[in-house]
């Protein structure tokens, strides 16, 4: 028996993949669902209107997403385990003591904690 999927249905399984897969084309979306395109595009157009998510053409992006630069919180947010890691090869590469210049206070990067606060060199930001 086939089961026909409400429209808030849709709207939620629509919403579900965005989050997952950060943008979703109109063809993907009937693709997916098993709908028509214009039924998709429809879907699309409404969720847009409601705010739900940004509606470009033939597609729809995170209501979040923006042209810019990323906030910074969001930025530190990615690649932790890598910044980290990078962080400690780093420090194994510092001289026992002397002058370390540096863009920022290391204390407000992930990989700063990778270098032992009793390190005898001094950060110059």
């Amino acid at each position: 028996m086939l089961r026909v999927m409400l429209t808030a249905e849709r709207h939620l399984q629509i919403l579900r993949l965005l989050a997952e897969r950060g943008r979703l084309t109109v063809v993907e979306i009937a693709t997916r669902l098993g709908i028509s395109t214009a039924t998709a595009r429809r879907d699309v157009t409404e969720i847009g209107a409601k705010g739900l998510a940004k509606r470009v053409h033939g597609a729809l992006l995170p209501v979040d997403f923006g042209l810019g630069e990323p906030h910074f919180s969001r930025k530190a947010e990615k690649g932790v385990t890598a910044k980290v890691k990078l962080g400690r090869a780093v420090a194994a590469l510092l001289p026992e003591a002397g002058p370390l210049l540096s863009g920022e206070d290391r204390r407000g990067t992930a990989a700063g904690p990778a270098v032992p606060l009793y390190h005898k060199s001094h950060f110059i930001p």
